[in-house]
């Protein structure tokens, strides 16, 4: 879990590594609209880390780390995460709609993808229901597509400039045989072809076939020499 921290936080930069809202003195008791924001943004938090099944454990550390605000107790942060996590009445989207009837700046409603993209990453590649959540709150929260798909890129092999083996998520010593299995395991997890009779927004579409393309150029790039 260490490194899990170690991790996310290098992803935070050092003026934005503490709340999402510009932070508050700790003197100072919070705003109603400071908290009422908190308690959104950890609703929505939560119903991304359920999207794809029941929180793990890397997830409530991930959550703990990227979105603590300051003059509100993490613990009550936790459990009210872990209470949406267990709603199944709400959905992600009521509680982005929330946030942006608040007129956010674009800043800040970028800032909060951002750390909504490493949540899903904190424990593997995003999925495809993880995916399309983060572009439902991205599409309500007004952040046009190019932005969002650089948010999620970086955590699904689409970073600018990312080597081949980072793409495939596969060491540089890896075998042919674990090459080709891994190979075949992320085209699984991101091919169009697994939408098929499925509605699916036309930006989550392109943005699978973008990385559908890098990893098959990915893996005949390492395949060859092999």
């Amino acid at each position: 879990m260490k490194q899990l921290v170690a991790t996310l936080n290098r992803f935070l930069p050092a003026s934005l590594a503490g709340a999402v809202l510009p932070a508050q003195p700790v003197r100072t008791a919070p705003s109603p609209s400071y908290v009422a924001y908190a308690h959104g943004v950890t609703a929505l938090a939560a119903k991304l880390a359920c999207a794809d099944g029941i929180p793990v454990r890397a997830e409530f550390t991930a959550f703990d780390t990227l979105f603590a605000f300051d003059g509100l107790d993490a613990h009550v942060l936790r459990r009210l995460f872990l209470k949406h996590a267990q709603d199944d009445a709400a959905s992600a989207l009521q509680y982005a709609r929330s946030l942006a009837s608040l007129d956010l700046p674009l800043a800040q409603r970028e800032e909060l993808l951002r750390r909504l993209c490493l949540l899903a990453a904190c424990d593997g590649l995003p999925n495809l229901a993880e995916i399309e959540t983060l572009w439902n709150i991205a599409s309500t929260l007004a952040v046009a597509e190019p932005q969002w798909r650089e948010l999620i890129g970086a955590h699904v092999g689409l970073r600018a400039g990312a080597h081949p083996h980072e793409i495939l998520g596969v060491a540089k010593r890896t075998s042919a045989e674990a090459l080709r299995t891994r190979y075949i395991e992320r085209i699984r997890q991101m091919h169009p072809d697994q939408l098929a009779g499925k509605q699916v927004a036309p930006a989550v579409q392109r943005l699978l076939e973008e990385v559908t393309r890098a990893v098959t150029a990915a893996y005949e790039i390492l395949a060859k020499p092999r």
